[in-house]
């Protein structure tokens, strides 16, 4: 018998001209590897186990018809899940795109994609190396690179198209990496639309984490919703009151209502 050879769409990194193709390069800029051998182009794509489901998302993007493997880490005590494949088109145009080998300390910021496709790539960058955390009086969002080239670029694009804070970028003390968060709770509110504006892929499990803190009800911090995205808030409902000119009493029955197109919500951490 022959070696089974696995059918992949050569073809699907030709171009980056859609949601699926901005996104997958993002996540590949994070957690991809390359390996250039004599005689085959090897990509691979490692998670935790609990993420094996978007590895199945990647897998059918690809059209491959391989197998996605269960492995172990570096340390045998945390479960991966990874897929792997061939393909030298694949690779040339991965790193035609910037995705190279050896990419960790080297990896440069997409300036020449376009503005309709970086929210994408972005989301795919945040899914991958990008994480939101959640303490008793505040939200993070933090962004790791090897390359201090990336990160910084990263930074300007956000701080010209989002307006976030220009934040100081940190070098880890105990590896070669950088660091670059914000915790401002009007930054993290426009970085959440932007991602995740006309998304069809996502990380589950961070999606579902970053709307529950955009979304929680348990505050009386109050924001206004127009198509589920918040264009207005407050950081206490008295200062929503005073401006609505609305009773406190008033804007709560609007907060419970679900029938508006533009309604009221509650929003979690902003005090």
């Amino acid at each position: 018998m022959g070696t089974k050879v696995n059918f992949i769409n050569d073809n699907i990194f030709n171009e980056i001209n859609s949601e699926k193709t901005a996104y997958w390069l993002g996540f590949l800029y994070a957690d991809g590897y390359l390996r250039k051998y004599k005689y085959s182009y090897e990509i691979k794509l490692k998670l935790a186990i609990k993420d094996l489901q978007h590895l199945y998302k990647f897998k059918k993007f690809l059209s491959f018809s391989g197998k996605v493997f269960k492995t172990v880490g570096n340390n045998n005590n945390n479960e991966l899940a990874e897929i792997r494949f061939y393909s030298e088109n694949i690779f040339n145009n991965l790193c035609k795109f910037g995705c190279i080998p050896r990419k960790s300390l080297t990896i440069k910021f997409p300036l020449y994609l376009p503005t309709c496709l970086m929210n994408h790539f972005i989301r795919g960058y945040f899914d991958g190396d990008g994480c939101v955390t959640q303490s008793k009086d505040s939200v993070r969002i933090s962004f790791v690179s090897g390359s201090y080239e990336f990160i910084n670029e990263f930074q300007k694009y956000l701080i010209e198209n989002l307006d976030l804070k220009n934040n100081k970028i940190y070098k880890s003390d105990i590896g070669n990496y950088y660091t670059l968060s914000w915790s401002n709770k009007e930054n993290i509110i426009d970085f959440y639309n932007f991602i995740y504006k006309n998304s069809t892929i996502f990380l589950e499990r961070k999606r579902i984490k970053f709307d529950n803190i955009i979304k929680n009800k348990k505050t009386k911090t109050i924001g206004i919703v127009n198509d589920n995205k918040i264009v207005k808030f407050w950081t206490h409902i008295n200062l929503a009151s005073k401006e609505l000119k609305l009773g406190n009493r008033e804007i709560i029955k609007r907060c419970k209502s679900r029938s508006d197109k533009l309604r009221f919500i509650k929003i979690p951490f902003f005090r």
